[in-house]
């Protein structure tokens, strides 16, 4: 697309404000592109045209086809039933977001939460302030919740109604004292935050599991999973200076036929050792051969099979 040097006033007026194009439609008939129109607009000081101005587009507008609800309609059908938002706006045929707007726009409040008697039937003790204070000294507002049957909501009101909710600068404080009065023993295995399934794997690359009634746990309640795996297999537990050794290296390789049971520290160290000096003969004899074959004009880089000494 050319870009047209001048823009003037009057092909703005004759392309776009005198009849039913867009901005985008108007670009195009002047050969330009949107945000060059745009920027010739701003730099002749007019400005788009209101979005009222496209008849298809505001009658597809919800707001604009529709007037806030009337007061009346919003009493009759809203405040004077025994109907939440949501019915009554299903009712009067617009959306709950539409009823609240208009009720907003035109100063109308809600119903109070207790016209619903059926509701507040169900659960006539959470009216008792007296009851619900003494629960709330060492239940969180979850529990109280999962004992009645209600919603969270049902409950957090009614402790709001009777004022025994924390400032909201206090939430934080809030959670911590629910939490301790949920778990007063801490947060531990499932119950814990951070709890990935009961497995963990430690820095050094060994699993553990937790097994919080294993006499050998630590602090948390994790096992090693290849001493669990061992303790199985012998039908005992071990005793603490028996080890369990990985034969391939691998240390979260915890099958059965992968694992050695070891007397000792010292033992498991000089297996180390012993491993550890074959590894060296090993590799003296790799270049001792190799010094050979480079002695003997022979390249050690050359497939074996192809090359005799």
């Amino acid at each position: 697309m050319s870009h047209k040097k001048n823009v003037t006033k009057e092909d703005v007026e004759r392309e776009y404000l005198s009849v039913p194009n867009n901005l985008d439609q108007a670009a195009e008939a002047l050969s330009v592109s949107k945000k060059t129109l745009s920027m010739y607009m701003k730099k002749l000081g007019i400005k788009a045209k209101n979005h009222t101005w496209n008849v298809s587009s505001r009658d597809l507008s919800t707001l604009a086809r529709k007037e806030y609800i009337k007061p009346a309609i919003i009493k009759e059908e809203y405040l004077e039933k025994r109907v939440n938002m949501f019915i009554a706006a299903k009712t009067i045929g617009c959306s709950v977001a539409f009823l609240r707007r208009s009720m907003k726009e035109q100063g109308i409040g809600a119903k109070e939460r207790c016209w619903n008697e059926e509701r507040t039937r169900k659960i006539p003790i959470l009216n008792d302030k007296k009851w619900l204070r003494k629960q709330l000294k060492t239940k969180s507002q979850g529990q109280i919740t999962d004992e009645l049957g209600t919603s969270q909501g049902n409950v957090a009101y009614y402790v709001s109604k009777h004022s025994l909710a924390l400032p909201d600068e206090d939430l934080s404080r809030s959670i911590r004292e629910g939490l301790k009065k949920k778990y007063p023993d801490g947060r531990f295995g499932k119950n814990a935050s951070n709890w990935q399934g009961g497995e963990r794997k430690t820095g050094s690359g060994y699993l553990s599991i937790y097994s919080p009634d294993h006499p050998n746990c630590n602090a948390e309640g994790y096992v090693m999973e290849h001493r669990l795996a061992m303790e199985k297999k012998i039908g005992r537990l071990l005793k603490k200076e028996e080890l369990v050794h990985h034969k391939n290296g691998n240390k979260s390789d915890n099958r059965i036929e992968n694992l050695e049971l070891i007397s000792s520290k010292g033992k498991h160290t000089r297996d180390h050792f012993k491993r550890s000096h074959r590894t060296e003969l090993a590799e003296l004899e790799t270049a001792r051969l190799t010094k050979l074959l480079i002695d003997n004009g022979i390249d050690p880089s050359i497939d074996k099979a192809k090359t005799k000494i």
